[in-house]
């Protein structure tokens, strides 16, 4: 991945993390534990690195005490944006879950060997530029179909 050097704080993204999850600022604001490297893709297609959550509150005395709050994530971009990044990330995530529903649902645990391959495919979507458009070739559906042994039904 190649590497930018200017870092942003936007609050009107959304992230996903390497697990497909959604990344949630408001956990590390109410943690203990320092916020490592969090490597991710933004709303906006673009593979990050997330480094700072910040809360910024604002008291308006004029206005009755009234008060404002915003989170910030601070994150460094290290790609530019890429078609339909996220919402190829959104379906892999999705995918998956459905996946693992197909043995929950029937009170089975997912084989984890199968488990992790799913893990280990949305984890390198994000992290690997190679991985992304090997997946792309198939086609996220027919690749997640293929690697895990189930046929999606919409």
């Amino acid at each position: 991945m190649e590497k930018q050097s200017k870092s942003e704080f936007r609050k009107d993204l959304s992230f996903l993390t390497t697990s497909g999850e959604s990344f949630d600022p408001m956990v590390f604001l109410t943690s203990n534990d320092p916020l490592d490297d969090v490597y991710a893709v933004s709303r906006d297609n673009r593979r990050v690195i997330i480094h700072t959550v910040q809360r910024i509150c604002v008291n308006n005395e004029a206005a009755g005490g009234t008060s404002t709050s915003i989170l910030l994530v601070g994150f460094d971009p290290i790609s530019e944006p890429i078609d339909n990044l996220f919402e190829n990330i959104l379906l892999a995530r999705r995918l998956y879950d459905y996946w693992q529903n197909l043995f929950t649902s029937k009170g089975k645990k997912p084989p984890k060997t199968k488990s992790e391959i799913g893990k280990s495919i949305i984890y390198l979507m994000i992290v690997s530029e190679e991985e992304y458009e090997e997946v792309l070739i198939d086609g996220v559906i027919e690749y997640f179909e293929s690697n895990l042994g189930f046929k999606y039904e919409a």
